[in-house]
C-alpha cells in the first residue's frame, strides 16, 4: 500500500515537475513572456518556426521531461524507493499523452468552434516533427538521471 501511494504521488509529481520544467526551459531561453495574474493568459511562450523552433521545442521538451522526473525521483526517494525504468517510462508515456492531447485539441477545435485549415495542416506537420522529439530528449533525460540515480 505504502508504495503504491508512493508512485501514485511520484506520478503526480512529475506532472507538476514537468509544468515547472517547461516555464523554467523557456526562462532559460529568454522565450516566456510574463503578462501578470490580471491578463487572462499568464504568461505566453514565443517560439521560432524552421530549425531554430524545432531545437526549442527540443530544448523545452528536455527541461520538462528532466524536471519531471526530478520531481518522481525526490517523491520516491522520500519513500526510500529507487526510479525504476518502468517507472520513468510510465512518466514519459503520460508527457507524451499530454503531448497528444494537445495536439489533437488544437486540430478539433473548441466545441462549436471549427478550426481553420491551413491551422490544422500546420499543427499536424509539426506534431509528426515535435512529438518523437520530444520522446527522444525524454528518453535521452531518463538515462541520464538512471545513471546519476
Amino acid at each position: 500500500m505504502k508504495t503504491t501511494l508512493a508512485y501514485l504521488l511520484a506520478l503526480a509529481s512529475a506532472q507538476v515537475g514537468a509544468l515547472l520544467g517547461f516555464l523554467l526551459s523557456g526562462a532559460f531561453l529568454m522565450q516566456l513572456d510574463w503578462h501578470g495574474l490580471s491578463h487572462p493568459r499568464v504568461f505566453s511562450l514565443r517560439q521560432s518556426t524552421g530549425n531554430m523552433g524545432h531545437v526549442q521545442r527540443a530544448v523545452l521538451g528536455f527541461g520538462r521531461a528532466l524536471a519531471a522526473l526530478l520531481a518522481a525521483g525526490g517523491v520516491l526517494l522520500a519513500f526510500h524507493l529507487r526510479l525504476t525504468a518502468f517507472f520513468a517510462a510510465l512518466a514519459i508515456a503520460s508527457l507524451v499523452a499530454w503531448d497528444v492531447y494537445g495536439a489533437v485539441l488544437r486540430v478539433r477545435g473548441w466545441p462549436g468552434r471549427s478550426p481553420d485549415p491551413a491551422y490544422v495542416a500546420s499543427v499536424q506537420s509539426l506534431a509528426r516533427v515535435i512529438i518523437p522529439v520530444n520522446v527522444a530528449v525524454s528518453v535521452l533525460a531518463a538515462w541520464l538521471l538512471r545513471h546519476v540515480y
